[in-house]
């Protein structure tokens, strides 16, 4: 009890230094503020600070006895309830919620710098901890900060997604409403009343987000919920198939809430979890019936049809899925090699094979020409995203790196204390695959329109995950049955070093255990900045504007251009406007960075024939000023292939800064720089 009171007293003088320096940052925040008061957002955050701040030092400062006293106390009080664990567990959801809102809400903006946020999460995860002793949530205390930090984690993740839910007509970000208006391309005629071409970009996220044009019309919240679940279900419902495919009673929730967590790093996107979620739901047993062989047969059909139409470099994930559970469940043994490997070579083969089909047709069906499936393999590539840059202030390598190392070790360990045998075979088909993940995704990262973030390893994630779950939970298969060990828990294998190791040797397994539990933590914490707030007497301005403007244009039968704001024709905010299925804002840019020269000089024609009476766009700038900044290869690519020859032709009429949109009208004569 005596080192654990001290180790609690050192944990209350490390919050209480990481609250003084939250306090310093804070004061200069506020200070640069405008005005002699400042905001009520700071001085909410200052408080809380101070708060922080106090607590601590008096915990610090009390004697052993005066802490366990209080404990026992708070303990007392609680217990007097019906229902302590009820009340814990509301108490907790309570202060998640009330750490995700100060985050993500209105009042965010003090949180935008790192060490604040930083000090938030901590300071969560500690009372979480704290509310979870008191409230007997868990018998034994070895978990109990786990607990904390990953529940910390997941109110962050959570209320950066939930927060993107919002009634606000204009887009979120720069392309979050022209994700609905592509979804609603597979039902155009009944929404437009005019044919589309279907998305020649990931057609499987717009088939999912187009579930609810079922119903429409629907309002443009819903379909913003109706992402935010997809965005959250997906990861979780994956998480789940995993977790339940291994042993990892008691500590089953735990282990999901990680894999959640885990899945969010890049995070790898819901659409793609498709894939994983029906391998892991359907993949049999080496003992399993008929009927489970015919149900995995339909979902691997269904997983490998679904490949096709995602991203090119998924079209093998179904066969890479089921090589890996594959080599992870069944030994080699006394089999021969050509035996062993012909099951999952034929079967990875057909799915190959069907994705390709399946792609192929999807491309036949769109009414796009095959060239536009190609453009990923003309842009460019930018290497210098590995490195830490302005897009991603990290860059690619460091925080894979981070995440990678402490997984791969943790497999290293588990196997050699577990005395988990792979054989050649297996170690070198498992090596083999999670290395060429990685190598597609350092490719994919470094193309130009990617590198912000990790989402482009995720079939390594997914792949990596996999690997560390069954070795952590010791539902890999043995190469020799007379090496095998009695199963054990997670909680065990951690322990295992313990008996056998020296003080040192302790330290650095729970060292590397503690690394791979906060290695996704950072990713949730640190990802995202609070909404932004916006005068509904300047929307409703701005909306009924662009709606004169265009509805005059439309009453002289012209043609309306929305490179931008499309997703206001799908919602009805600018009602009986023809839609003009060319030239939108997500496509042009990939048209852009790939240079894809036969879609470009249709574009200029049709601006150098006045061919739209209006054209709605984002700011439109001809300066390089953008182009050393954050996305500045695209920005650059932005300015001198669309926005150079749209002001050739047209001119600014109205500009809303705030709502990155403009209008523009023809010019009378094209501008001097373009004759």
């Amino acid at each position: 009890m005596k080192n654990r009171l001290d180790t609690d007293r050192l944990l209350s003088l490390g919050l209480g230094l990481l609250s003084l320096i939250a306090l310093y940052v804070l004061f200069q925040q506020a200070a640069g503020e405008a005005g002699w008061f400042w905001p009520r957002r700071y001085l909410a955050a200052l408080l809380l600070v101070v708060g922080s701040l106090l607590t601590h030092f008096v915990i610090f400062f009390l004697s052993p006895d005066r802490r366990r006293f209080l404990l026992s106390k708070l303990d007392e009080k609680l217990g007097r309830l019906t229902v302590p664990k009820a009340v814990g567990a509301i108490l907790i959801a309570l202060i998640l919620s009330g750490t995700a809102y100060l985050v993500y809400g209105p009042y965010g903006q003090p949180f935008v710098e790192p060490i604040v946020r930083f000090w938030l999460f901590a300071q969560t995860a500690w009372v979480v901890s704290v509310l979870i002793n008191v409230a007997h949530w868990m018998q034994g205390k070895k978990f109990l900060h786990a607990w904390a930090l990953l529940l910390a984690g997941f109110a962050f993740n959570l209320g950066y997604f939930l927060l993107k839910v919002s009634t606000h007509p204009f887009s979120l970000d720069w392309s979050e409403t022209s994700r609905y208006y592509y979804a609603s391309l597979f039902f155009s005629e009944r929404i437009y009343g005019l044919k589309a071409a279907w998305s020649p970009l990931h057609p499987s996220r717009y088939l999912l987000q187009a579930i609810p044009f079922f119903l429409h019309p629907l309002p443009l919240w819903v379909h913003r919920l109706w992402q935010v679940l997809l965005w959250v279900w997906m990861p979780a419902a994956t998480a789940w198939l995993l977790v339940r495919r291994l042993q990892f009673q008691p500590y089953r929730r735990l282990a999901w809430l990680y894999g959640y967590l885990f899945l969010m790093i890049g995070a790898v996107y819901y659409h793609l979890l498709v894939i994983p979620a029906l391998i892991l739901a359907f993949y049999p047993s080496r003992k399993a019936g008929k009927w489970a062989n015919f149900l995995f047969g339909i979902g691997y059909l269904f997983a490998s049809i679904w490949a096709g139409i995602s991203r090119v470099n998924w079209l093998p994930m179904p066969a890479i899925l089921l090589v890996t559970l594959y080599l992870l469940e069944r030994s080699v043994r006394e089999q021969k090699l050509w035996r062993y490997l012909f099951p999952p070579f034929v079967l990875s083969l057909l799915s190959f094979l069907v994705a390709v089909l399946s792609s192929a047709a999807y491309v036949k069906l769109s009414g796009n020409p095959a060239t536009y499936f190609t453009s990923s393999f003309t842009s460019d590539l930018i290497w210098q995203r590995l490195l830490p840059n302005p897009t991603y202030y990290t860059g690619i390598l460091l925080p894979i790196i981070f995440v990678s190392l402490p997984a791969l070790l943790s497999v290293l360990f588990v196997q050699r204390r577990m005395g988990i045998r792979l054989g050649w075979l297996r170690s070198f088909c498992l090596t083999g695959i999670l290395l060429a993940l990685f190598v597609v995704g350092i490719i994919v990262s470094a193309k130009i329109g990617g590198g912000s973030n990790l989402h482009n390893f995720d079939g390594y994630l997914v792949v990596l995950l996999i690997l560390v779950f069954y070795c952590l939970s010791g539902d890999v298969e043995n190469e020799s049955q007379e090496d095998e060990q009695p199963h054990r828990s997670i909680l065990e294998q951690v322990a295992l070093a313990e008996g056998t190791y020296n003080h040192w040797h302790r330290l650095a397994v729970k060292g590397l255990f503690a690394w791979l539990l906060i290695a996704p933590l950072p990713f949730a914490v640190f990802q995202g900045r609070p909404v932004r707030t916006y005068a509904p007497d300047r929307v409703k301005e701005a909306l009924d504007t662009l709606s004169s403007v265009v509805q005059k244009a439309v009453a002289e039968n012209k043609q309306v251009l929305l490179i931008t704001e499309r997703h206001l024709l799908t919602f009805g905010y600018l009602p009986n406007v023809p839609l003009v299925a060319d030239y939108e804002k997500v496509w042009l840019m990939e048209m852009a960075m790939a240079n894809h020269r036969e879609y470009l000089e249709k574009f200029y024609a049709d601006l150098a024939q006045g061919r739209f009476a209006v054209i709605v766009t984002t700011q439109t700038y001809v300066s390089p000023q953008g182009d050393s900044g954050r996305f500045g290869d695209e920005n650059r690519a932005w300015r001198k292939r669309v926005n150079r020859p749209l002001l050739c032709y047209y001119k600014p009429y109205l500009r809303f800064r705030e709502f990155n949109f403009e209008i523009l009208l023809p010019r009378e004569q094209v501008h001097r720089r373009c004759r």
